[in-house]
């Protein structure tokens, strides 16, 4: 009889544990799959090699980024930064956009800096994207390349809250002393997306246009915009240098 118990016992245990096994399996499977990873869409324009080149012009490019979504919420979770490095903007040739020499997006905003650094700047992680400034950036004067803006689109329209961003490099070290950049269209996906921007490098004059090609409304973030008021969400062309209209 004691026997009997004894087994008994032992495959109520085991059955239980079986149970609480395969509960925290399927937990774990849901947690899982409820975060999709972010889909990233990128285009490059490029032009023909010439006999004397090594390799082809590129000159236009952007980044779609898709957020992830949580399936159980549905919540977006947005996460996304590319690192753009462009050239200023030809005077000679009025209208025109900078070339794009380079792109490449990361998860976080703090590794996205630190790639456009040349890992010279490093944040921590709860570093506040809108306390980055050009005190902080000094240590990176050696970098390969010089960070001139960034800009954000965020659903609460707010630097604070992190959301998407584009931070923008050029390999002139001058940064905007003496040179333009810009885009007449505003690159893919990021139409109508912007809340925030900010300036560095003595970049002093930030300007968001409701059109293309420079047109329609605007607001001069000069160095900062926390917000874009009534151009929130209505960007279509930017421009960025140190000349205050």
């Amino acid at each position: 009889m004691r026997l009997r118990l004894f087994l008994l016992a032992i495959s109520l245990i085991s059955l239980i544990g079986f149970v609480v096994v395969q509960r925290n399996a399927k937990a774990q499977t849901m947690l899982e799959t409820s975060f999709q990873a972010p889909v990233i869409n990128c285009f490059a324009n490029i032009e023909p090699m010439a006999d004397d080149q090594t390799s082809s012009e590129v000159t236009d490019s952007g980044c779609e980024i898709i957020p992830a979504v949580d399936a159980i919420s549905g919540e977006k979770q947005a996460i996304g930064h590319c690192v753009i490095n462009i050239e200023p903007i030809d005077p000679s040739k009025a209208g025109q956009s900078s070339k794009v020499t380079g792109a490449m997006c990361f998860a976080t905003f703090q590794t996205a800096i630190e790639h456009a650094t040349d890992g010279l700047v490093k944040l921590s992680a709860d570093s506040a994207p809108e306390l980055l400034d050009q005190a902080m950036l000094e240590s990176a004067t050696t970098a390969k390349t010089t960070i001139i803006g960034i800009q954000w689109a965020n659903p609460r329209y707010s630097i604070a809250e992190g959301g998407l961003s584009q931070i923008w490099t050029t390999s002139q070290t001058a940064g905007c002393d003496g040179y333009s950049y810009g885009f007449a269209t505003v690159e893919y996906g990021w139409n109508k997306q912007i809340s925030s921007a900010k300036a560095f490098a003595n970049c002093r004059d930030f300007e968001h246009y409701e059109h293309a090609n420079w047109t329609g409304l605007r607001i001069d973030c000069t160095q900062a915009c926390p917000g874009m008021g009534a151009m929130n969400d209505q960007t279509a062309s930017w421009r960025l240098d140190n000349v205050l209209p």
